[in-house]
C-alpha cells in the first residue's frame, strides 16, 4: 500500500511540471525563486502579452535573469529597484518590446548588452538612475519608428553609442549623466518627431553622430553641458519646428557643425556659452519665427553669420555680450513681431545693423518691455539709425534709451538729422530755430511729386500730421499751440526721409 501511495505521488508531481501552464498575460518577478521557477512553469511560453516587471521583493533577492532565456516578445519590460542585479543575461533572445522598456534604479547594474539585439520597442526605453552603470554600447539592429528614448540620471555612466538603425524617432533625451563624456552615433536618423536635448551632463566633451538628421519637429537643445567643447555631425539638419537652445555650455567654441540649418520654427537662443567667439555655420539660417536671443556670452565678437536672415516673428534681445563690438549679421531684417532690447554690452558701440528694420514691426507684448529699449551699453554714442529715427516719430511707441555713451544717452540727445538718406541737406532749410510761433520751411528740390511733413515732440506725446502741403517750395506751418520744449520734424520727399530737430520756445 505504501509503495502504491508514492507511485501516485511521483505521478502527480510528474504530471504538473510535465504539462506546461498556460503562458500569462502579465508577471511580476519578485524573488529570485519566481524567476528560476519560470521555464519549469512555462517552459514554452516565449510571449507574455502585456509584459513582466522584475522588482525585488526584498533588498538583493534578485541576482540573476538567466531562466528568462525563452522569452522572446513582450508587451512592456519594467526592470527597477533591485540591488544585486548585476547584468541582463539571460534576455538575450528577447527580440521585441511592443510597450515600454524601463531600466531604472538597479544600483549595481553594471551592463546591459543582452538586450543588444532588440530590433523594436514600440514606445519609451527609459534608462534612469541605474548609478554603477558605465556604458550603453550597441542596439543597432533597433529599427522601430516613433521610439522616446530617455537616459537620464545615470552617474557613472561614461559613454553613449550606438543606436545606428534608428531612422525616425518621437523624442531623445540625454540628461544629468554626471560623468558622461561621449556620445555617438544615431547616424540613420532622419527625424525626429518631439525633441532632441541635451542637457546637464557635466563632464560631456563631444558628440557626434546625426549625420542623416534633416528634421526636428519641436526643439534642439544643449543646456548646462559645461565641459562640451565641440559639436559634429548634425551636417543636414535643416529645419527645427521650434527653440534652438544653446545655454551654459561653457567650453564650446562652434557651432560650425549646423552647415545647413535654414529654419528655426520659435525662438533662437545663445545664452551663456562663455567660450564661443562667433556663430560661424550658421550662414544659410534664413528665418527665425521667434525671438533672437543673445546673452551673456562673454567672449562673442561676431554674429556676422546671421546675414540672411530678413525676418523674424518675436523680439530681439541683446544682452551682456562683454565683447561683441556690433550688431553686423542683422543688417538684412526688415520686420520682426516683437520689441527691441539692447542692454549692458560693455563694447558695443555699433547697431547700424538694425536700421532697415520696420518701425511699425516692433511692437512688446509684454508689460515688461518697452517697444525699443537701449540702455546701459557705455560705448554706444551713435543711436541716429532710419529705423530708430523712424520709431521716435510714432507716438503709440514706448521707448527707453538712458545710459548710453553720449549722443545716445537720451532720447533727447539723438540727432535724426544724420539719418537722413539720399537727401542733401541744401536742399531743405528749416528757420527760425529756436521758434515760438511759425516754422518755415524751404525747399529748393525742382522735381517734387510727393512731400508729407509731420512733427512729434521728443517724448512723443504730442504729434502733428501736415499730409496736405499746397505749396511744395515753401511751407510755412504754425506751431503756437505746441508745448514749448524740443521736437522732431520728419520731411518725406518723393519717398525719402529727411529728419530734423527744433525747439519750440
Amino acid at each position: 500500500m505504501k509503495k502504491l501511495i508514492l507511485i501516485i505521488i511521483v505521478l502527480i508531481t510528474t504530471q504538473k511540471y510535465s504539462y506546461s501552464q498556460p503562458c500569462p498575460n502579465l508577471i511580476h518577478f519578485h524573488t529570485q525563486e519566481e524567476i528560476n521557477n519560470f521555464p519549469i512553469k512555462y517552459p514554452d511560453c516565449t510571449k507574455i502579452k502585456f509584459g513582466i516587471s522584475i522588482e525585488e521583493s526584498e533588498p538583493g533577492n534578485i541576482k540573476n535573469l538567466d531562466s528568462l532565456y525563452n522569452i522572446k516578445i513582450l508587451g512592456d519590460l519594467v526592470i527597477q529597484n533591485n540591488d544585486s542585479l548585476y547584468n541582463l543575461n539571460g534576455l538575450e533572445n528577447l527580440d521585441s518590446i511592443f510597450g515600454s522598456c524601463f531600466i531604472q534604479n538597479n544600483s549595481y547594474l553594471f551592463e546591459i548588452s543582452a538586450i543588444n539585439t532588440l530590433k523594436y520597442i514600440g514606445n519609451l526605453f527609459y534608462i534612469y538612475q541605474n548609478d554603477t552603470l558605465p556604458n550603453i554600447i550597441g542596439f543597432d539592429s533597433l529599427d522601430c519608428d516613433n521610439l522616446n528614448l530617455n537616459i537620464n540620471g545615470n552617474n557613472n555612466l561614461t559613454t553613449i553609442a550606438g543606436f545606428n538603425n534608428l531612422r525616425t524617432v518621437f523624442s531623445i533625451g540625454i540628461s544629468s549623466n554626471k560623468k558622461l563624456r561621449i556620445i555617438s552615433g544615431f547616424n540613420k536618423t532622419d527625424t525626429i518627431n518631439r525633441y532632441l536635448n541635451f542637457s546637464w551632463n557635466l563632464y560631456l566633451d563631444s558628440i557626434s553622430g546625426f549625420n542623416s538628421l534633416k528634421y526636428i519637429e519641436k526643439g534642439l537643445s544643449f543646456s548646462a553641458n559645461k565641459e562640451l567643447t565641440s559639436i559634429s555631425g548634425f551636417n543636414n539638419l535643416n529645419t527645427i519646428g521650434s527653440d534652438f537652445f544653446f545655454d551654459s555650455n561653457y567650453k564650446l567654441t562652434d557651432l560650425s557643425c549646423f552647415k545647413s540649418l535654414n529654419y528655426i520654427g520659435r525662438n533662437f537662443n545663445i545664452l551663456a556659452n562663455f567660450s564661443l567667439p562667433d556663430l560661424k555655420g550658421l550662414e544659410e539660417l534664413s528665418y527665425i519665427n521667434g525671438d533672437i536671443y543673445i546673452y551673456f556670452n562673454d567672449v562673442l565678437t561676431d554674429i556676422t553669420s546671421l546675414i540672411n536672415i530678413d525676418s523674424i516673428g518675436g523680439n530681439i534681445k541683446i544682452i551682456t555680450n562683454r565683447d561683441l563690438p556690433s550688431l553686423e549679421g542683422l543688417n538684412n531684417i526688415s520686420s520682426i513681431d516683437g520689441f527691441i532690447y539692447i542692454t549692458s554690452n560693455g563694447k558695443l558701440s555699433d547697431i547700424q545693423a538694425i536700421g532697415n528694420i520696420d518701425p511699425h514691426s516692433i511692437i512688446s507684448r509684454d508689460s515688461i518691455y518697452k517697444d525699443l529699449e537701449i540702455s546701459n551699453n557705455p560705448k554706444l554714442s551713435e543711436c541716429a539709425i532710419e529705423s530708430i529715427c523712424d520709431i521716435l516719430e510714432l507716438p503709440e511707441k514706448t521707448i527707453l534709451i538712458e545710459k548710453n555713451a553720449s549722443g545716445c544717452n537720451s532720447i533727447e540727445e539723438i540727432d535724426c538729422t544724420t539719418a537722413q538718406k539720399d537727401l542733401y541737406l541744401s536742399n531743405i532749410n528749416i528757420y527760425p530755430n529756436p521758434t515760438n510761433n511759425d516754422l518755415n520751411i524751404e525747399v529748393s528740390e525742382n522735381n517734387i511729386q510727393n512731400i508729407k511733413i509731420s512733427i512729434i515732440d521728443i517724448n512723443r506725446s504730442q504729434y502733428l500730421p501736415l499730409n496736405t502741403i499746397k505749396n511744395f517750395h515753401n511751407i510755412k506751418i504754425d506751431i503756437s499751440e505746441l508745448n514749448p520744449g524740443f521736437y522732431i520734424i520728419r520731411i518725406d520727399l518723393n519717398g525719402n526721409n529727411y529728419f530734423k530737430k527744433f525747439i519750440k520756445l
